[in-house]
């Protein structure tokens, strides 16, 4: 994946912005659910979601849970993030990260149509510029300067969110 020349400082600033925004020290852990609050973005799976068929969710969630991790869509001025419970917590904290970064970005979907059914998909993540989600995600779970400056204070990676992340 070719990001953009500066990209990665960029994001890394991004990152410690945000947690400055929410009274965190470049090192503390923020979790999806503090990053989603405040960006006013509401934070569901397929099971919160009223009217979907039964049959659509036991797809999602029985059938096929491997199959998807996350959705962010925008709407009438208002932002949701719909995630896979069936994945492991920490997938889940890396799903929601990488939609929030989409959302961030202001990536806009990409139609596609599928070529044996005629029908039209929407998706972000063929469209060249949207694959900085990963790498936004990657740089908010983790800020490279703050894990460095934690791990030289005496932080573990179980005290920060510091793991072996880098991007």
């Amino acid at each position: 994946m070719v990001l953009e020349r500066g990209f990665k400082s960029w994001a890394e600033r991004t990152s410690i912005n945000l947690r400055t925004d929410l009274g965190l020290r470049p090192f503390e852990p923020l979790l999806p659910a503090q990053l989603a609050s405040y960006l006013e973005v509401h934070l569901c799976t397929p099971l919160d979601i009223p009217g979907i068929p039964q049959n659509v969710l036991d797809q999602l969630l029985k059938h096929d849970p491997s199959g998807w991790s996350g959705v962010s869509i925008q709407r009438f001025g208002r932002a949701l993030v719909i995630y896979n419970p069936e994945h492991s917590s920490g997938r889940q904290s890396n799903d929601i990260m990488h939609e929030l970064a989409h959302l961030i970005l202001d990536h806009k979907p990409t139609d596609h149509r599928n070529p044996f059914s005629g029908r039209v998909a929407r998706d972000a993540q063929f469209q060249p510029a949207a694959r900085g989600g990963s790498g936004l995600a990657c740089r908010v779970l983790a800020v490279a300067q703050g894990c460095s400056r934690a791990f030289r204070e005496g932080w573990t990676h179980r005290t920060t969110n510091c793991r072996q992340v880098w991007c």
